[in-house]
């Protein structure tokens, strides 16, 4: 018996091992297969123990033979036991890590499309206000095309005005010529005037000149002769 259930203790305590070993972070290939293969072992491990313990009345003394079968199927079935508790942590973290990748893909496929949303709506604005500029600026060119006529005709009054006002200007320089003219002519009559005036004034207060002489009188410093005395 002790050959039979020696290489199952050794298979267990090295599977145990590895499991160990490997721990939280292995991921286990193939669940169900493991789960059938320790199920086999657990198969097995009945059937052997119920065989020893049959095999323990045939000898002389059938208590410690029972009891050190039941040790020996005790160990075994904590090793099997401890093997389906680590296949099972294994599948729980691995789901765990399965559900994480999920989220996290999940969180990267929506910041991904955030992020393509935001450039999409970027570049359909900046279209828009190119298209808006193209409109504008045909608008502009239109309206300029539009008013051309009424540009010209604007221009072209302008510039009549511009003469207009140029010749009034001119004119308004040979009118004031014409006035200062007139104004120094008055004052030369005003002069002429004024010095008529001062020569017939000078005129009348001249001194007459003594009379021309008698011819019939003799001339010459003879003084008149004197009256005669009186007696």
């Amino acid at each position: 018996m002790n050959k039979h259930l020696f290489p199952a203790a050794v298979a267990a305590v090295i599977l145990m091992s590895s499991f160990a070993l490997v721990g939280a972070q292995s991921v286990v290939a193939d669940a169900d297969a493991e789960r059938a293969r320790i199920a086999s072992e657990r198969h097995v491990l009945d059937e052997n123990h119920e065989r020893a313990r049959v095999a323990c009345y045939q000898k002389f003394a059938v208590n410690n033979c029972l009891h050190a079968s039941r040790q020996r199927y005790r160990a075994q079935s904590a090793d099997l036991n401890r093997q389906e508790a680590l296949l099972n942590d294994a599948e729980r973290k691995q789901r765990g890590a399965q559900e994480q990748a999920r989220i996290d893909r999940q969180q990267k496929d929506r910041a991904d499309q955030q992020r393509k949303d935001e450039q999409q709506q970027k570049a359909q604005a900046a279209q828009a206000r190119r298209e808006q500029a193209a409109a504008e600026h045909a608008s502009d060119r239109a309206a300029a095309a539009a008013n051309a006529p009424n540009s010209r005709a604007a221009f072209t009054a302008k510039q009549q005005r511009n003469a207009q006002h140029l010749q009034q200007r001119v004119a308004q320089g040979s009118q004031a010529q014409q006035s200062r003219q007139v104004y120094e002519n008055k004052l030369k009559q005003a002069q002429q005037a004024r010095e008529n005036v001062a020569q017939r004034a000078a005129r009348r207060t001249k001194p007459r000149a003594a009379p021309l002489p008698d011819p019939g009188v003799p001339q010459g410093n003879t003084a008149p002769a004197a009256a005669p005395a009186k007696p």
